[in-house]
């Protein structure tokens, strides 16, 4: 097992790549409940484009619905 230290978390290198490739696969594949199967219920989700879209000031959706509404 390959570890990756950062700020004094220690994780598994091949955990974190086999995360990040599902995270890809979902994201690009439009699976939304894929992504919220891997998020946290309290996740905040900063995205500044569709607040630039919107001519909004908010950027920060909380929870995980936001990946169903599409």
């Amino acid at each position: 097992m390959t570890t990756i230290k950062a700020g004094g978390a220690t994780a598994d290198l091949d955990a974190v790549e086999a995360f990040r490739h599902r995270w890809e696969q979902a994201w690009n594949g439009h699976d939304g409940d894929a992504v919220a199967a891997m998020c946290a219920d309290d996740l905040v989700y900063d995205e500044p484009a569709p607040a630039r879209a919107a001519a909004s000031n908010s950027t920060v959706t909380t929870g995980w619905n936001w990946v169903r509404t599409g």
